[in-house]
């Protein structure tokens, strides 16, 4: 079977080049999950539809890195019915693609992206543009 990835520590509060306060996400803000301190590793979400219920971004490791420039609009269409539960992390390390797709077919998947170049070009961080 496959391993798990190697994880990658926290990083620290950030204001999010002004769309945030430190432990608090805006819709449209890509984070690592985690379940822990430093337990991140290649497992990200987009916040999109937030509301009071969701505390996201008080834990540690629930930092911003990206978000979205163009299409939150589409984000907020994907199918929502699966939740954050039912989903068995480990099965998916152990089943791959294979079992996602067979198992739970309205999933949607992110197939390419890109970071804006005129971002780079200008000095700043790709994150929040």
């Amino acid at each position: 079977g496959r391993h798990h990835l190697p994880t990658i520590l926290d990083d620290g509060p950030t204001d999010c080049g002004g769309r945030c306060t430190p432990r608090s996400l805006f819709d449209g803000a890509l984070s690592y999950a985690g379940g822990g301190l430093d337990s991140r590793s290649a497992q990200i979400f987009i916040v999109h539809h937030r509301g009071k219920s969701q505390p996201l971004g008080e834990s540690p490791w629930e930092v911003p890195f990206a978000n979205v420039t163009h299409g939150l609009d589409i984000v907020r269409q994907w199918f929502k019915g699966y939740g954050d539960f039912g989903v068995d992390q480990r099965k998916i390390f152990a089943r791959g693609n294979g079992w996602l797709r067979q198992d739970f077919p309205e999933l949607d998947y992110i197939v390419a992206c890109k970071i804006e170049k005129d971002t780079l070009q200008r000095g700043r961080r790709p994150a929040f543009v």
